[in-house]
């Protein structure tokens, strides 16, 4: 099995916990990390070594054919917000 490359949408605490696990799966590569707020995103990039930011829903598409999951990790009243925001 190859490995599997995932985007993280959201980076408060949910999304931390979701990283604890995610990084100790060796098939996991964690892509990019995505959040509307940029300083948090860092932090986890930083403690995750996520290589790559993506800063903004229009930047996915230039990033959609090195991702195979993406995981929406933000607060529940939020996620069809960004659902809709997600352009495939």
């Amino acid at each position: 099995m190859s490995e599997i490359s995932v985007l993280i949408i959201g980076a408060g605490n949910i999304a931390n916990e979701h990283l604890k696990s995610l990084s100790s799966i060796k098939k996991i590569n964690i892509y990019s990390i995505l959040s509307r707020t940029q300083k948090k995103a860092d932090q986890l990039a930083r403690s995750y070594k996520i290589k790559n930011k993506i800063k903004s829903y229009s930047d996915l598409p230039n990033h959609m054919n090195k991702i195979d999951l993406i995981m929406i990790l933000v607060n529940p009243d939020q996620i069809l917000n960004v659902f809709n925001k997600i352009k495939i």
